[in-house]
C-alpha cells in the first residue's frame, strides 16, 4: 500500500478504479499483502482452540486434554472465531468491484446501477462488468467519445452533424434553420425491432411504423449534449 499525489486505483486485473478519498494501488498480490499487514491471515479452528487454553490458568480445574469437556468447550468457540476470521478475509474481495459477490448490490446502489437503460437481466459477471464501467467511466462531448460508447455496446456507427444549410443540403435534409447547428445523427448498421402500426390498436396521430434501438438511443440521449438533438437512422 503506498500513497499517491491523485486519486487512482487499479484492480487486481489492472482496470484503473476511483476510490474513496485515500490513494491506493492495487497490486498483484495485494490481498495477500491486506492480510499480512493487518492480521487477517487465515486461522485455523485448531490455532483459535490453542490461543483460547492459553488465556486459560493451570492447575487441575483447567485440563488441557482433547478429549476433556474443556478443550471441548473452547472448540466449539474456536469454531465461531475461524468462520469469523475466515468472513474478514472474505470481505477484502468484496473491496474489489471485479471480484465483489456479497456486496455486488451495495456497489451497485452507490453508483446508481442497474443502469434503467438495460431492461434485460444481466448474470453476475454482467452485473461485475457494468460496476467497473461506470466506475472507470470518463465523460466526454467528443464524436470519439460517442463512437467508443456505441462499440462498448457493440455497435459499430458513424455520425453526421449539420453545422450550416449547405451540409444538411449534402446530407439530404431540408435546412430549416439555425437550429440544424445542434442536430446531429447516429447511423446504425444493424437490425432493429420494427412495430408496426395495427388499426384497432393503435390511435389517431401514431406513426405508421416506428422502430429503434432502445439500448443506443437510451445511451446518447444520457450522455449527449444537452442543448443538442440526436437523430438515429438505421439500415442494413
Amino acid at each position: 500500500m503506498r500513497e499517491y499525489d491523485y486519486l487512482y486505483v487499479t484492480s487486481e486485473s489492472g482496470l484503473p478504479l476511483m476510490w474513496g478519498s485515500a490513494y491506493l494501488i492495487w497490486e498483484t498480490n495485494m490481498l495477500q499483502q491486506l492480510r499480512d499487514q493487518f492480521g487477517l491471515v487465515r486461522h485455523s479452528q485448531a490455532e483459535f482452540q490453542e490461543a483460547l487454553a492459553a488465556l486459560l490458568p493451570s492447575g487441575l480445574a483447567w485440563p488441557r486434554e482433547a478429549e476433556s469437556v474443556l478443550m471441548r468447550f473452547l472448540g466449539g468457540l474456536a469454531a465461531e472465531f475461524e468462520r469469523l476470521d475466515a468472513r474478514a478475509a472474505l470481505l477484502l474481495a468484496e473491496t474489489d468491484p471485479a471480484s465483489t459477490a456479497e456486496m455486488l448490490p451495495d456497489w451497485e446502489r452507490v453508483v446508481g446501477l442497474p443502469d434503467p437503460c438495460v431492461t434485460t437481466s444481466q448474470t453476475v459477471a454482467e452485473r461485475r462488468l457494468a460496476l467497473e464501467g461506470r466506475l472507470t467511466a470518463v465523460g466526454g462531448q467528443s464524436r470519439r467519445f460517442f463512437i467508443e460508447l456505441a462499440s462498448r455496446l457493440g455497435y459499430t456507427i458513424t455520425i453526421d452533424e449539420f453545422k450550416s444549410a449547405a451540409a444538411a443540403a449534402a446530407a439530404g435534409i431540408v435546412f430549416t434553420g439555425d437550429e440544424w447547428a445542434h442536430i446531429w445523427r447516429v447511423n446504425v448498421p444493424t437490425t432493429v425491432a420494427v412495430t408496426p402500426f395495427r388499426a384497432g390498436a393503435g390511435a389517431a396521430g401514431e406513426p405508421l411504423r416506428v422502430w429503434s434501438n432502445e439500448v443506443i438511443e437510451c445511451q446518447f440521449n444520457r450522455y449527449k449534449p444537452a442543448h443538442t438533438r440526436v437523430l438515429f437512422a438505421y439500415h442494413a
